[in-house]
């Protein structure tokens, strides 16, 4: 019943309550007794049923219900693929990898930067990760389009926040990198306090300590391998060009072209997301504009991400392998 629901004292800080990765799938965290306090307790076949389960203010959203220090601070809160998310977000925080190839055969130049921001209107309701990267996955579009798709879609300007001093990013060996807090005209951003040492290392962890934006600890960074795109950015590529590679079975990983063609009508800028299975071809509206016409500029990125939540704030994470035109 609701009013069970809301008093139990475990409603949210048991295993799967909202702190495991079957946070929001698991069998109990839908149908136990207190599933109505779960975050996606509505989802189960006897949370829903409930009418209290599912509406009741406290159910969702009391601190002990899922956003208590339990729910989004463990060690395994941060693991799980879309693990426990809530209906609605209004902060979201973004940790970035990049590598370049360097003028040094089998030495990269490696980046890494994070930025955490809040906006008065809901990010996303009912978010659904997935569905939004199915959107914009094998499409193109002229001009007019953000690298890595439509998956944060601000209405308003976002306030800048801070998520602690320092952020730390560990490999096997120890601390990899140590991201420091730069502040400057409201913005605040995080970058590696010395010079990252290539090669980028395999299963990163990302802890934050929290502060405007909350804690979340061993969070994984997806590896990403190096691209072997052909044809390269070095040949030619047209509209009607078809690229092969060797894909990979990631759920959320993607390739990003970027092609600027001459044509006989002018510049024609290009920006494609590719599902990252292996083989992409420009679609018919794409090809029919610019035809048989060259590619004056080629950039092509693979990027691996994934996202975790914790109450109502998000942590995007991603490694970009950045393969730009020599």
């Amino acid at each position: 019943s609701s009013s069970d629901s809301d008093s139990d004292a475990d409603a949210g800080t048991g295993t799967d309550a909202g702190t495991g990765t079957d946070a929001g799938t698991g069998t109990d965290a839908g149908t136990g007794t207190d599933a109505g306090t779960d975050t996606d307790a509505g989802t189960g076949t006897d949370a829903g049923t409930d009418t209290d389960a599912g509406t009741d203010t406290d159910a969702g959203t009391g601190t002990d219900a899922g956003t208590g220090t339990d729910a989004g601070t463990g060690t395994d809160a941060g693991t799980g693929t879309v693990g426990g998310s809530p209906g609605v977000i209004n902060q979201t925080g973004i940790v970035t990898a990049v590598r370049f190839p360097s003028d040094q055969p089998g030495i990269e130049e490696i980046f890494m930067s994070a930025g955490f921001v809040e906006v008065n209107d809901d990010i996303r309701s009912d978010l659904d990760v997935e569905n939004e990267f199915d959107q914009v996955i094998d499409t193109c579009e002229i001009d007019d389009f953000d690298d890595g798709g439509d998956f944060l879609d601000f209405d308003e300007t976002p306030f800048s926040l801070s998520a602690g001093e320092t952020i730390t990013v560990t490999s096997a060996a120890g601390t990899y990198a140590t991201l420091l807090m730069n502040s400057a005209a409201g913005l605040i951003v995080y970058i590696p306090e010395e010079e990252l040492v290539s090669p980028l290392p395999q299963n990163l962890i990302v802890d934050i300590p929290g502060d405007q934006f909350p804690a979340f600890s061993n969070v994984s960074i997806p590896n990403v391998n190096a691209l072997d795109v052909s044809p390269t950015p070095q040949e030619t590529i047209t509209g009607n060009t078809n690229f092969q590679w060797t894909g990979t079975t990631q759920t959320f990983s993607f390739l990003t072209i970027e092609a600027s063609f001459d044509t006989n009508t002018g510049f024609v800028d290009v920006v494609c997301i590719a599902r990252d299975d292996g083989s992409f071809s420009f679609p018919a509206n794409i090809s029919s504009q610019v035809g048989g016409s060259e590619a004056s500029f080629v950039d092509i990125s693979r990027t691996g991400f994934d996202v975790v939540f914790n109450g109502d704030s998000q942590l995007l994470v991603f490694n970009i392998f950045e393969q730009i035109e020599q």
